[in-house]
């Protein structure tokens, strides 16, 4: 039997049906890299752990928009976080996830760096920074230059805004978004902790990135890039919308997976079986060949004749 010549086509039709998955924004554009000063110690040992917590790190991302890795040892040991911001869904973290890593995979040769994105952060280096949650790097970062159409209501909304989603992200996971508008002006907020540090320096972290965030007003754009955790405003709704179950998507995404495998299975299977058929084929010949009576030869006296 030939392997089901729609096959490829079936495969096509599931990958494709990935596509309604992605209609939310990654956001899996870099606001800023840092890597650091000090170079890797073994360019051997830093590439194997690097890939090896990019890759274990990936497998948590899928499931749940968040990973930690630690790999090999001193002086050569890798440190690893990832996380996406709390507004995206499982398969559009994979993307941002993917670029992250991507880009800051050239800070090598240093022994690590930080990349924030607007739709998650990564971060990695040779020792424990997994509990920190403020640096000398922290910065905030102004977007647009140009103000709202009315400066001071704006900023009135954008510090309301801001308050609240400080206030609730570390009694909710690290993670909070709000917006407030008012006669034609809106100002939308998310704060984002690292899970990796507590509620108090959650609290902490997000108090120290709102200050520096709300510098930017009256600009219409302002981002708060900290150790231990982002702050973004804006005058435009750049925030995904709240799904009906965060799990539902990471289930359909698991499921496709599942089929996309189960078909390529089957796909290997048929190939297989079809080549063992084929070569039974080919043996039983070969038997019948082998078993087939001789015929009886009959030699017949000739005479050649040369000539000149």
């Amino acid at each position: 039997m030939e392997p089901p010549k729609k096959l490829p086509l079936l495969l096509l039709l599931i990958l494709s049906s990935l596509t309604p998955l992605a209609t939310a924004d990654a956001r899996a554009h870099t606001i800023s890299t840092y890597c650091t000063t000090t170079l890797e110690h073994n360019s051997t040992a830093f590439v194997t752990n690097f890939i090896g917590e990019v890759n274990r790190i990936a497998e948590q991302m899928q499931l749940n928009g968040y990973g930690l890795a630690v790999l090999g040892v001193s002086p050569d040991m890798a440190y690893g976080l990832a996380q996406c911001y709390g507004d995206l869904s499982l398969f559009d973290c994979v993307l941002c996830y993917t670029e992250a890593h991507t880009v800051l995979s050239k800070c090598y040769p240093s022994n690590g760096g930080r990349i924030y994105l607007d739709g998650c952060f990564m971060r990695s280096d040779s020792y424990n920074f997994f509990d920190e949650f403020t640096g000398p790097h922290d910065k905030a970062v102004c977007g647009n230059a140009t103000t709202a159409q009315d400066g001071v209501r704006f900023t009135t909304l954008v510090k309301q805004a801001v308050s609240s989603a400080v206030a609730a992200a570390p009694l909710s996971r690290g993670y909070a978004r709000d917006s407030a508008t008012a006669q034609g002006e809106s100002a939308y907020v998310l704060a984002n902790c690292w899970r990796t540090i507590n509620q108090s320096d959650c609290a902490a972290c997000l108090s120290n990135a709102s200050k520096a965030a709300l510098g930017c007003l009256p600009g219409s754009e302002g981002r708060a890039l900290y150790t231990g955790c982002f702050l973004r405003y804006s005058n435009t709704d750049f925030l995904n919308a709240i799904p009906g179950s965060g799990h539902s998507k990471g289930k359909i995404i698991a499921i496709v997976v599942a089929i996309v495998s189960a078909v390529a299975l089957v796909a290997v299977g048929l190939a297989v079986g079809n080549a063992i058929r084929k070569n039974r084929i080919i043996q039983k010949k070969r038997k019948d060949v082998t078993t087939m009576p001789l015929m009886p030869i009959t030699y017949h006296r000739f005479s050649i004749h040369c000539y000149n």
